[in-house]
């Protein structure tokens, strides 16, 4: 009983000082990215290099974050960008299925640094980082057809929206007092199957599409 009433006694001693320290290390930032995108889908079906570059497009972001420590921070970012899906760089180039989608995104993260930085952590000038997340997206998709399709190939042709779920890992580098830049990857699940304007029915291994990319941003922190 008495280590109990010791205990207690400690907490609520330090308790305060624990506040005032994490308050000490509180800060917020804010930037701007610009990317890459691409995407996995029932027309983009491989990932080599070659079909990669042919179909990569830009993706732009602006984010801003809440730094609770030199560990946790927890942000919001929204971003646009296009992605194109070409059956002729993948493994159907018989069917001959070419696709855009627009994506608008905002998507609400968790975003843990693997080493210590932040406000007094100027000396430190190089992390990593492991990000979680998820949001709204709205897509606008515009599939093409180079021959007529039966009905197991189901078209989708108008603006839908949904959710996604992601992760991703970067590394950042802090290039001045209160500027940063990163270099991000990050992967995402649409929850749907028609992000590529097109849904092949019956077909087995059917899954959700896909689309990732990487990310350069710039950042300001705000003390």
């Amino acid at each position: 009983m008495k280590r109990f009433f010791l205990f207690c006694l400690m907490g609520i001693l330090f308790f305060p000082q624990l506040l005032l320290g994490q308050a000490r290390t509180r800060y917020t930032e804010f930037g701007l990215g610009v990317g890459t995108l691409n995407s996995a889908t029932d027309i983009a079906t491989t990932t080599n290099t070659s079909a990669l570059l042919k179909e990569m497009r830009p993706n732009f972001t602006a984010f801003a974050q809440y730094h609770f420590n030199d560990w946790f921070t927890m942000g919001i970012q929204a971003s646009y960008g296009w992605t194109v899906m070409d059956d002729a760089n993948h493994s159907n180039q018989s069917r001959g299925i070419y696709n855009r989608t627009d994506l608008v995104q905002v998507n609400p993260y968790i975003l843990m640094h693997l080493i210590r930085f932040g406000k007094y952590r100027y000396a430190r000038k190089f992390t990593t980082y492991l990000k979680f997340g998820g949001g709204f997206i709205a897509y606008d998709t515009d599939p093409a057809a180079r021959r007529i399709y039966n009905e197991e190939t189901e078209f989708f042709v108008n603006a839908y929206s949904g959710m996604n779920v992601f992760y991703g890992l970067g590394v950042k580098l802090r290039t001045s007092y209160r500027t940063t830049l990163a270099l991000e990857a990050t992967f995402h699940n649409t929850l749907a199957d028609n992000f590529d304007g097109i849904t092949v029915n019956g077909q087995t291994g059917e899954a959700n599409d896909q689309y990732g990319g990487l990310m350069l941003s710039f950042g300001y922190m705000i003390f």
